[in-house]
């Protein structure tokens, strides 16, 4: 299991709670791997873990998640199950608590890959998922975050960075850590994390990939965007293609970052292309992209391949993952 939880502005407020923050981290990660132990598929191990971060306040994702300009929640989710190739996102959603579980109702029950806004959150209402307020979603480090935001009139992401359109420059940083004993054997494995400025204690966007006994693959993201972002806008993570990818004959790939930027390479199709079509490793594919296509300082990606080997490559400076 792979898995990722992207930086936060809220948490460099309160450095006394990081280690509850890191503790709740590997208590999830350390949920996801039994899950697999225990034999259950990729997909229902990705979700698990995703509505467990979601519902963590310490992350951008469900509760707990940044505010738009207008000072409300629009949250964006991807899924996709590497064994069907099938997919399914939801964004712009106010009301559904976990909208990964959303995602995966679109691509399992809907002929849709995409929906978004009032009609999303209908649907989930509709099929008997948990609806809550906007009292549920907010935290008083995010209401705080918004106001820094609006004085300074910017649109940041959830771990501090200004977003804007100047950073082209060429990557430079990466990580791909070596997968624990047994990972790389092709049994089961999941990477799961909060990708951000891990120097700054800050957490975010999640994600999460999953391999499986059985050999499937599965991808899984969160996120409620940019702080003080224009209503209506839609980053990466319910993009299929840009923001998550999973497929069995290559891997599966959940990306953070500057979303419009992700979406304009589409990030996680050409990691797993290139593992496909120029036969590279995991490792050589997310470098590539991740350090030799997109900006420096715009994000980065976790991954795990069809034999269980785990990377994680990022071009800021530091990104937490487990």
């Amino acid at each position: 299991v792979s898995r990722r939880g992207a930086g936060g502005d809220a948490c460099a407020t309160d450095r006394s709670t990081v280690p509850k923050r890191l503790q709740a981290f590997q208590d999830i990660l350390a949920h996801g791997q039994e899950m697999l132990r225990r034999g259950e598929k990729a997909a229902d191990v990705v979700e698990s873990v995703v509505v467990l971060l979601e519902d963590c306040p310490f992350f951008n994702a469900g509760k707990g998640s940044v505010l738009t300009a207008d000072e409300t929640f629009e949250l964006d989710a991807g899924f996709m199950d590497g064994s069907t190739m099938c997919g399914g996102g939801c964004a712009t959603c106010s009301t559904v608590k976990n909208p990964i579980t959303l995602a995966r109702l679109v691509c399992e029950q809907t002929p849709h890959v995409l929906l978004v806004g009032l009609a999303a959150d209908s649907l989930a209402a509709a099929n008997g998922l948990e609806m809550r307020g906007k009292e549920y979603f907010l935290v008083q480090e995010r209401l705080e975050q918004l106001q820094r935001n609006r004085v300074s009139g910017t649109v940041s992401l959830d771990h501090g960075g200004e977003l804007n359109k100047d950073s082209l420059n060429k990557c430079t940083k990466a990580a791909c850590p070596e997968p624990s004993p047994g990972q790389a054997a092709g049994e089961d494995a999941v990477h799961s994390d909060p990708l951000g400025m891990y120097s700054e204690q800050k957490f975010g966007t999640v994600g999460c990939c999953a391999k499986d006994r059985y050999g499937n693959v599965a991808a899984a993201a969160s996120t409620g965007g940019l702080c003080n972002k224009h209503p209506g806008r839609v980053g990466d993570t319910p993009v299929m293609g840009a923001g998550f990818y999973a497929a069995n004959d290559t891997g599966a790939i959940s990306c953070t970052g500057k979303g419009e930027i992700f979406i304009m390479h589409s990030v996680a199709n050409q990691v797993a292309t290139r593992m496909r079509l120029l036969g590279e490793s995991v490792d050589e594919s997310m470098r590539a992209v991740i350090l030799g296509t997109i900006p420096e300082r715009t994000g980065g990606a976790i991954a795990v391949d069809r034999h269980g080997t785990l990377c994680a490559s990022y071009n800021t400076p530091g990104m937490f993952t487990g």
